[in-house]
């Protein structure tokens, strides 16, 4: 008589739950990969982000310090900038330019200043205060501004 072979249930279980076990291991590190390159992403957008916040905080602080517009100061503002279009959102991109509409504005009210009339000067130094007051304001909302985007 024949004896019946021995019933290996245990290795068809297990080769059963080999395909689904390596199918979750490969999940596992693709999700692993895709965080690690999302970090590696945020941080080489950070470097861009701070040199254009950084870029503002010191073309504020001179605007505020000299009270006016340097040109030197103005150009490497805007080239710091210039790429922020594509690195931030509108809001940002529309406080870039009102910034920099300020920092015109004062430098204007500086050369009319030279050519005025007596009695324009105290208009000119009420409208110099008040875009010296917006820049201060500015100044101290730099971080929240920007720390969305760091």
């Amino acid at each position: 008589m024949c004896t019946p072979l021995p019933s290996h249930d245990w290795v068809d279980y297990l080769q059963a739950l080999l395909t689904p076990t390596i199918a979750v291991i490969a999940a596992l590190i693709a999700y692993l990969q895709w965080r690690t390159n999302s970090l590696r992403l945020k941080h080489d957008r950070f470097d861009r982000h701070f040199g254009i916040f950084e870029a503002t905080r010191v073309f504020i602080s001179d605007l505020i310090k000299r009270g006016g517009l340097n040109e030197d100061a103005r150009q490497a503002f805007l080239s710091a900038t210039s790429g922020a279009q594509f690195l931030f959102g509108k809001k940002i991109t529309t406080y870039l330019d009102d910034l920099h509409s300020k920092a015109c504005d004062l430098e204007q009210v500086n050369i009319d200043r030279h050519d005025c009339d007596p009695e324009d000067i105290g208009r000119l130094s009420k409208k110099e205060n008040s875009l010296k007051h917006d820049l201060i304001n500015d100044l101290k909302k730099l971080e929240g501004t920007f720390k969305k985007y760091m």
